[in-house]
């Protein structure tokens, strides 16, 4: 089987990434064929896919001539491009959220299955009168062999790690008073640079304050 893995970006650690980055990894160890194409290509994790033996392209016209077996999509836009150059090519949609602009479905492009990571999103699809044959659901996962409990939590907490790359300052003055007061150590992760391995910094915690993916690989 020859699967193409599209997704509208691929440049960073979001959670939508990182999905994308273990389900290569997933399926390169179970022997199946993958490509990824994103329009926007580049950074620390396109250079880890293609370690993986994974080809990364940033244009269809590269591998127009190549024939896939499936299309994944999680936006509508690299949907409607996938189409173009492969027509006849059956697409599996998977939502990953419903909030921002690129997540909006347009209906240009019929897809075969129409899935979502979790039950509301798989109802947005109910909403829009998708036949139930055509529906699932794909849980949220992690990678395992990454986010494992090694080693167990003390009975008191003692240190917080808090995960968010668009919390503001007042919500980080909160934080910081709150863990004050409980006597908790605070770090805060991913205002900044992202990075690959952050269950290194998981493990060092007690607590964790995430949410999205994060927060399945935190738990």
């Amino acid at each position: 089987m020859k699967i193409l893995i599209t997704n509208f970006r691929y440049l960073g650690f979001t959670g939508t990434e990182t999905f994308i980055y273990s389900l290569l990894k997933f399926l390169r160890l179970n022997k199946i064929n993958a490509t990824f194409y994103s329009p926007f290509l580049g950074g620390e994790i396109v250079e880890r896919t293609r370690r993986l033996g994974i080809k990364c392209v940033d244009n269809l016209e590269e591998i127009k001539n190549e024939q896939f077996d499936l299309i994944h999509c999680q936006q509508d836009l690299v949907a409607i491009l996938s189409r173009f150059y492969f027509p006849k090519t059956p697409i599996v949609m998977l939502k990953h959220g419903f909030l921002t602009p690129i997540d909006t479905h347009s209906g240009l492009v019929q897809f075969n299955y129409y899935g979502g990571i979790s039950h509301e999103l798989v109802k947005i699809w109910e909403k829009e009168k998708i036949a139930k044959n055509r529906l699932f659901l794909f849980p949220n996962s992690v990678d395992l062999e990454k986010f494992s409990c090694f080693s167990p939590l003390p009975k008191i907490p003692q240190k917080l790690l808090v995960f968010n790359p668009r919390i503001d300052q007042k919500a980080k003055l909160i934080i910081k008073n709150v863990a004050t007061k409980n006597h908790l150590a605070v770090k805060f992760l991913g205002l900044g640079k992202r990075i690959f391995n952050v269950e290194d910094r998981i493990k060092k915690a007690d607590i964790v304050l995430t949410l999205g993916r994060a927060a399945y690989e935190a738990m």
